[in-house]
């Protein structure tokens, strides 16, 4: 790979470029899911643009996608198509397929709230602000397939709603103070929208073995976003209170299936009425 995008000779660049390590590596170390070697090389990749050593046949890729791109000095739309297309095209499908698999595995710690909950010195988020662009590239349009293809070949990029996705975003919302500025689930909002279907809405009714479900877990999320309708202004967050606009905009304005219409109905119908007797 070129590294001609990499000023390495600009003292002023390096020392920008260094900067911005220091804070990309806080939250690398925060995770604790890579060893001192793999820091090291992401460390020379970010600020040098130097390749670790590898068998592109053979080895698994050092960089995953998701670091390639992040780390790329170049972040226009183009070049990370080039960085994506050098990537699909490794000669071996194994490689292909772990980098990708490892690189969707990392981007899931930029959804987790508590861990980059921006609190009592913890950082603010995984990626600096750069989730939501790196979400829309990963995951493609709504309604595109959730298939990358490779070398004859697919690997699916899951865009999964189940039970764990509303209690997770419910806890997010139920916080007294904002956990995560730049929390994934919240640029999910139009892919969620494009699951929305009958046989969707009865899987998340339907009980397990062991007797639950995931509607009690759907029915809170939803309540709790009623309930940011009428939180004072000075109560909450912009950042939370959009999303949860954005939300109650779909729910509110969009064809919806039939029993979806009717658990926000119901949770509409509860929190109003739990709203008017405070007044």
């Amino acid at each position: 790979m070129s590294v001609d995008r990499w000023l390495i000779k600009d003292k002023e660049w390096m020392r920008e470029r260094k900067a911005q390590w220091a804070d990309i590596h806080i939250r690398l170390i925060h995770s604790e899911k890579f060893r001192k070697k793999q820091l090291k090389a992401y460390e020379a990749y970010f600020l040098k643009g130097k390749e670790p050593k590898w068998d592109r046949a053979y080895d698994d890729d050092p960089i995953p996608l998701v670091f390639r791109l992040w780390f790329d000095p170049d972040q226009s739309e183009d070049n990370w198509n080039r960085i994506l297309e050098s990537v699909v095209n490794y000669p071996d499908s194994m490689t292909i397929e772990n980098s990708l698999r490892d690189s969707f595995k990392i981007f899931q710690e930029s959804d987790n709230a508590v861990h980059y909950s921006g609190i009592e010195n913890v950082p603010n988020g995984f990626m600096i602000g750069l989730e939501e662009r790196m979400f829309s590239f990963l995951y493609g349009d709504p309604e595109s397939s959730e298939y990358i293809e490779f070398n004859g070949e697919n690997f699916r990029a899951v865009r999964r709603f189940d039970g764990g996705y509303y209690i997770n975003n419910y806890r997010w919302l139920d916080y007294p103070k904002l956990h995560n500025s730049y929390k994934s689930s919240q640029y999910k909002l139009e892919h969620w929208f494009c699951k929305l279907n009958d046989e969707y809405c009865e899987g998340l009714e339907k009980q397990a073995p062991n007797g639950k479900s995931d509607l009690k877990s759907v029915l809170l999320y939803l309540e709790k976003v009623q309930t940011y309708k009428y939180l004072p202004s000075d109560a909450i967050d912009e950042t939370r209170a959009e999303y949860c606009r954005k939300v109650r905009d779909i729910l509110d304005n969009l064809p919806l299936p039939k029993k979806m219409a009717q658990w926000w109905k119901e949770a509409k119908a509860k929190i109003d009425a739990e709203h008017s007797k405070l007044i």
